[in-house]
């Protein structure tokens, strides 16, 4: 199972672009099943599978900056004054922001 937390933040001042304050990724366990060449199976398997989940968390530590540094470039896009004053009479209604789609 994977989970993704994002950690987010938007200045009052909205000619601010919202701030990726930070990102954890958890990885479940990586399997690979092999078939086909006997009792090799299982070492390719068992070499397979044990290494990179004895290198999990050093693999998703390496993949959350690259990640972090690209949803940080699609928020620089977001510009929050055009959006506030397109979306002012849908904020302004009952449901609020539920009906709005930001990217």
């Amino acid at each position: 199972m994977t989970m993704v937390q994002i950690n987010a933040s938007q200045s009052l001042d909205t000619s601010q672009h919202p701030n990726l304050d930070d990102i954890q990724i958890e990885l479940g366990n990586i399997q690979v099943r092999f078939d086909g060449l006997g009792t090799v199976d299982y070492v390719i398997e068992f070499a397979v599978n044990v290494i990179p989940n004895l290198l999990r968390y050093q693999i998703m530590d390496a993949l959350e900056k690259p990640i972090k540094f690209k949803i940080q470039e699609t928020l620089d896009q977001i510009n929050i004054e055009r959006m506030i004053k397109q979306h002012a009479d849908k904020l302004d209604s009952a449901n609020g922001l539920q009906d709005l789609q930001f990217l």
